[in-house]
C-alpha cells in the first residue's frame, strides 16, 4: 500500500508564519519564521522589520532540521549531535527555535 505524505500549503504557511510573528511582536522579539514541507524545501519565509539578516539561513536551518529528524531543535543539542552540526551543507542546527508542525 503507497504511504502519503501530507504537505503543508503555501496559505497554512502565511498563516503559520503570522501567527508566528505575532507572538514574536508580542515579546518584543524580531524573528525570521521559515516553514517548509516534508522534504525539508521551503514553502513560507517572513522576516520581521529590524531582522538581523544572518537570522534568516539560521531560521532556514532550524526549520530543515526539526523536518529532517521530526523533533523540536532544543531537543537535538546533545553531545553527539553537536559534533554533526557542519552536515548537511551546514543546514544541521541544534539552536533552539525549530519546531515540527503536524497536520491532523
Amino acid at each position: 500500500m503507497p504511504h502519503s505524505l501530507s504537505t503543508l500549503s503555501l496559505d497554512d504557511g502565511i498563516s503559520i508564519c503570522e501567527r508566528v510573528i505575532a507572538v514574536a511582536k508580542s515579546k518584543g522579539l524580531k524573528i525570521v519564521c521559515v516553514v517548509v514541507d516534508v522534504g525539508g524545501w521551503e514553502i513560507c519565509t517572513m522576516r520581521m522589520d529590524g531582522c538581523k539578516f544572518t537570522s534568516i539561513s539560521i531560521a532556514q536551518s532550524k526549520a530543515f532540521t526539526s523536518c529532517g529528524h521530526h523533533n523540536n531543535t532544543n531537543k537535538l543539542g546533545t553531545p553527539d549531535n553537536r559534533s554533526i552540526e557542519n552536515s548537511n551543507g551546514g543546514r544541521f542546527t541544534v539552536v533552539e527555535g525549530g519546531r515540527v508542525v503536524r497536520l491532523g
